[in-house]
């Protein structure tokens, strides 16, 4: 029995030693699409954006209501009890005192109202028309949030990673200066280098340790900004995947990319209809000038019951019905200059409107130029960076030999491990600033790289 027992026990141990693993590696696997799609769903600001969206249609719906005539049905009841004298006299205890006997009243009144503005400067219909460029500019509003959020949430995933792989440089620095440090070590105790090189190299060792306190405390930071973007928990772990595929190369020009920022961007679409509601509060706080008609309809059905002397028998008292039909024109002759006030802050609005479009095209271009030249910079130097670190490690590893040979100084292999690692986080940063770049421009462009078309197929 006892057997079968730690055969069991075994083969669960088995089982789950794997989700264990995983469990003690920190988390799930977090691709950057997921992230974004995450980001997407989740986070605050496209959630905002989407509620004032979801508001400007409901205005739009009142803003129509304004146009449509106006229904309503009233009905009214009341009942009226009250006591009166009647002439005859009852006899109690040989004295005569006068009755009285209750009497009630039910009244009902039902109308119907109809009310229609015919004409009213146009108001209401301006104020349509308003609530609908509203809505387009909400949806804008909602695009360029999500724009915002996909860059953010890619430059945060790319960060992430860049300092993870930094984290890897850095400890592979670590052990290259302790087995340096041996190594000065070992020549010092024989004679063959100066303490000093001993010296040197321990305060490169303190140098390297810092350096990857640093980086793992920035890869700390970076991880709970990702997770914040996404709205998850800030120190919850994910596992990034780094796809490590090819560079896209550039296809299309800076002019070509500025044509399609200036077709696609939401901020274009945005001040759009940002000039059309401009353009109709004029006509709004113009209305004023112009007279009003409006046509009204009302249907009238009044009855009531009455009791008699008799209070089994009962009687209507009255019913009456009646309906009244016309128009009213209003003209308004002064109101203490406030509609002229009015449209002359419509107007001023309506300039604004106008010189900001004309500076957002002027900042459209100047952030396709940066995000373009950036890209350009960058993939130049990510091809440059792969041959100076294959450079960089070769000269180290000749220095590191000549030092043990006694042909060079500590201070020469100091250098040129300062070398490599310089090499290396650059060539780090390379990477990963061309796929920043890329995700800029897209930001700057209004479209996916897959949408624009203004990148090349990577090589495979």
């Amino acid at each position: 029995m006892i057997k079968w027992k730690t055969i069991i026990i075994s083969i669960l141990f088995l089982f789950l030693l794997p989700a264990v693993a995983g469990a003690a590696e920190g988390g799930a696997d977090l691709t950057l699409e997921e992230a974004v799609s995450r980001g997407l769903e989740r986070n605050s600001r496209v959630y905002q954006s989407n509620k004032d969206l979801e508001i400007s249609k409901l205005n739009y719906v009142k803003a129509l209501a304004l146009a449509l005539p106006k229904v309503s049905l009233k009905y009214d009841y009341s009942h009226l009890r009250y006591r009166y004298e009647q002439e005859k006299t009852v006899s109690v205890a040989g004295m005569d005192l006068t009755a009285a006997t209750p009497r009630d009243f039910d009244f009902n009144t039902a109308s119907l109202n109809i009310n229609q503005a015919v004409f009213n400067g146009g108001r209401e219909w301006f104020l349509f028309f308003g609530a609908f460029d509203t809505v387009r500019l909400n949806e804008a509003v909602v695009r360029r949030a999500e724009q915002e959020v996909i860059f953010d949430v890619k430059k945060a995933y790319y960060q992430a990673l860049s300092l993870e792989s930094a984290v890897e440089v850095m400890k592979k620095a670590l052990l290259q200066t302790r087995e340096h440090l041996k190594i000065a070590r070992a020549l010092a105790e024989q004679g063959m280098v100066v303490k000093t090189d001993v010296l040197r190299a321990e305060l490169g060792l303190a140098a390297a340790k810092r350096n990857l306190i640093r980086a793992e405390n920035g890869v700390k930071v970076a991880r709970a900004s990702l997770n914040f973007l996404i709205d998850e928990d800030v120190d919850s772990y994910f596992n990034l995947v780094d796809d490590d595929t090819p560079f896209d190369s550039l296809k299309s020009s800076y002019e070509e990319c500025v044509e399609l920022a200036l077709r696609f961007r939401p901020e274009i679409q945005q001040m759009r209809s940002r000039l059309a509601v401009a353009q109709k509060n004029v006509w709004v706080n113009r209305a004023d000038y112009l007279p009003g008609i409006r046509l009204f309809y009302n249907h009238k059905l009044e009855g009531g019951l009455m009791v008699k002397d008799d209070p089994d028998h009962w009687d209507d008292t009255s019913e009456e019905e009646s309906w009244i039909a016309g128009g009213v024109v209003e003209l308004k002759l002064f109101n203490g200059g406030q509609t002229r006030a009015a449209v002359r802050e419509a107007k001023i609005n309506l300039n604004k409107a106008q010189r900001q479009r004309a500076d957002l095209n002027k900042k459209i271009k100047l952030e396709v130029l940066s995000a373009y030249s950036n890209a350009q910079e960058s993939l130049a130097r990510s091809e440059a960076q792969a041959a100076s670190e294959a450079q960089a490690e070769e000269n180290y590893r000749i220095v590191e030999l000549q030092y043990k040979e006694g042909l060079v100084q500590s201070v020469n292999v100091m250098e040129a491990h300062t070398a490599l690692l310089n090499t290396q986080t650059e060539s780090l940063s390379a990477r990963f600033d061309y796929r920043l770049a890329l995700a800029e421009l897209e930001k700057a462009v209004g479209l996916k790289l897959s949408e624009g078309e203004f990148v090349n197929e990577p090589q495979k």
